[in-house]
């Protein structure tokens, strides 16, 4: 437990010492896609102060692909908020109502297993990592293990698509049940504005959040 303690302040004081000397937040632009399906969207990521927020704008749509093949996507709009420091996970989904959800959960979702596997993303040397995938139920079939790739010299514990908890900002994120990936496309080390975590919305599950 003390090596636990002393490991994660002195990653909270890398990541600390990291944002001051590379400016005072993080933003970071995502292409989520479907390489087999031609389908892309871009995201961002935001990081400040120990607060990450994820925007995810997908609208229902139908794609159709070469072989005759046909994708639904459902509608899902969500901003995702992750509190580093007090490891919380606040979300706001936007329900087919117009109405705004929110639920609130302790962010505790991955056991992840670091791998002895290196990449480099955009110039930077990432590692592997794999836990269990969390997808809500709108999903078809199982995504499956997930498998992050993320970067020890960026010390923050964030990542897109409702990932985090590796010691290094995670810059892909693939399935090993599908085809999609979420892929670093862009990295600024920006002046960013107080995350304010909201706390207002119908209260939902976590996983009607899902």
């Amino acid at each position: 437990m003390k090596k636990k303690g002393l490991l994660l302040i002195l990653l909270l004081w890398f990541a600390l010492a990291y944002s001051q000397s590379k400016g005072s937040g993080v933003r970071a632009t995502y292409i989520y896609e479907w390489p087999n399906f031609s389908y892309q969207k871009e995201y961002t990521l935001l990081v400040s102060n120990g607060i990450s927020k994820y925007m995810r704008r997908q609208n229902k749509e139908k794609i159709e692909t070469t072989q005759g093949y046909k994708i639904y996507f459902q509608k899902d709009y969500y901003d995702w908020y992750y509190d580093s420091k007090n490891k919380k996970i606040i979300q706001q989904k936007y329900l087919d109502d117009d109405k705004i959800g929110i639920a609130k959960w302790n962010a505790n979702d991955f056991k992840w297993i670091l791998k002895n596997q290196f990449e480099e993303i955009n110039g930077y040397k990432v590692q592997k990592a794999i836990s269990k995938a969390y997808i809500g139920g709108v999903a078809d079939h199982p995504y499956g293990d997930v498998i992050a790739w993320f970067a020890p010299e960026i010390p923050l514990d964030s990542g897109p698509e409702r990932y985090y908890g590796l010691p290094g900002l995670i810059l892909k994120i693939e399935f090993t049940g599908r085809s999609a990936t979420c892929t670093l496309k862009e990295l600024f080390f920006d002046k960013i504005e107080k995350i304010d975590i909201p706390n207002k919305g119908k209260v939902i599950t976590k996983k009607e959040a899902l």
